[in-house]
């Protein structure tokens, strides 16, 4: 015998008939709606477990990319120095001969 008519035979002793299919239905769907309120709090940890590592992904790759374009500073950092020494000891050479050159015409 089926459970269901298991419970209706055993709820029809006590309540009557009409009201042991009422009872009976009322169960069903509070458990029914129970187990899908379950079922869509597990679907929902399951997105948020997806969601969350596809967080942690994009949180790896953009370091990853900070850390490239931090190395591509300090490479342009260092280039941008060592030209600016460049042209400092450019204008120093300058400046230097055009003393000199300024001090030969005034003693020379």
């Amino acid at each position: 015998m089926e459970l269901r008519e298991e419970a209706i035979n055993i709820l029809k002793q006590k309540l009557g008939v009409e009201e042991a299919y009422t009872l009976l239905d009322y169960i069903e769907t509070r458990v029914r709606t129970d187990v899908s309120t379950q079922k869509d709090i597990f679907e929902l940890k399951l997105e948020i477990e997806r969601v969350r590592a596809e967080v942690e992904k994009f949180r790896a790759d953009l370091q990853s990319e900070i850390e490239k374009v931090r190395a591509e500073l300090k490479t342009d950092i260092g280039k941008v120095q060592t030209n600016m020494i460049k042209w400092n000891f450019g204008f120093w050479i300058t400046q230097f001969a055009a003393l000199i050159g300024i001090l030969f015409k005034l003693l020379g």
